[in-house]
This record gives structure tokens, C-alpha cells and sequence, in this order.
């Protein structure tokens, strides 16, 4: 069985270009890995539906049909994970307690994956100083700064409060 690590955080952490660079070097090791780069929804639905749960439901869902597929199917040692389970649960109850969703809404898909067995062994959280995200990006300063803040914040009530 596939040890599975997944590492998530603020934006701009440089969550993707850490995974790329451990599988790179897994792969030189002879250690048999996959990569599961985060699925961004930008292009895949529309706009409209940023910030549901249904979004979050399609997204959570494309990754970690990804993530079992991988499980089944490959003889990977490790399964590296850029923003999956974990964060598809953070994002759920992030709608919950935003009152974006109902508690019955909210319970259903948390354990809309139950059975797959997609809980990673290890969870690793990158967060970056939000002043450095901020010039990493094309938002506005200010405004990303605050944002890549709050991210950090609920993530870590989150996790702290328990999966």
C-alpha cells in the first residue's frame, strides 16, 4: 500500500514547485512515485460556481477520483497529493461555517469519499509571508495579502479543531 502525502497551504507556498522537486529526486532514488498536481477548476466550470460547495464537490471529485484510480491501479511507494483530500474537507466545512451550505449538505459530501480510503498519512502545510505571495501574483497587493492571511488563519482553525 502507497504512502500518501499531501501538502497544502496559502496560495502561493510554492506547494507545486516542493512536490515536483521531491518526486524528481524519489524518481532518482529508484523510489516509485506519482505526482497529483491540484486541480484547478478556472477553465473546467464556470466562474459562477466559484465558492460553492458544488464547485468544490466537482473539484474534490476530479482529484480524488485521480488519487484512487493511482491507489488501484499503479505500484507507486508514494503518492504525492498538491491539495486533495484534506483540502476538499477544509474547503467543505469552510462553506458550513460561511453558511454557504446546510449541515445535511455539508455531511453528505464529507463523506462522499469515505470509502476510498483517500486520508493521507502525512499532511504537510506550506504557508508563505502573504507580502511575498502578494508580489508572486497579479492581484493587488493589498488585497492578496489579506486574502493569502485568511487562508493561512482557517486553514489552521481547521486543522487544529480536527479533521
Amino acid at each position: 500500500m502507497a504512502t500518501i502525502i499531501e501538502v497544502l497551504g496559502s496560495p502561493d507556498a510554492g506547494k507545486t514547485v516542493a512536490l515536483q522537486t521531491i518526486s524528481n529526486r524519489l524518481t532518482q532514488k529508484g523510489i516509485a512515485n506519482e505526482f497529483i498536481i491540484e486541480t484547478r477548476g478556472k477553465n473546467l466550470f464556470p466562474k459562477s460556481e466559484r465558492g460553492t460547495l458544488s464547485y468544490n464537490e466537482k473539484i474534490g471529485g476530479i482529484t480524488c477520483k485521480r488519487i484512487h484510480e493511482i491507489l488501484k491501479n499503479t505500484s507507486a511507494e508514494i503518492v504525492l497529493i498538491d491539495k486533495g483530500f484534506v483540502d476538499y474537507l477544509y474547503f467543505t466545512n469552510y462553506y458550513l461555517q460561511s453558511g454557504k451550505c446546510t449541515q445535511e449538505e455539508a455531511d453528505k459530501a464529507m463523506h462522499l469519499y469515505d470509502y476510498l480510503g483517500l486520508m493521507p498519512d502525512k499532511i504537510v502545510i506550506l504557508t508563505c509571508n502573504p507580502e511575498v505571495a502578494a508580489m508572486r501574483c497579479e492581484d493587488a497587493q493589498e488585497t492578496r495579502t489579506i486574502k493569502v492571511q485568511n487562508s493561512i488563519n482557517s486553514l489552521m482553525t481547521f486543522l487544529v479543531t480536527g479533521l
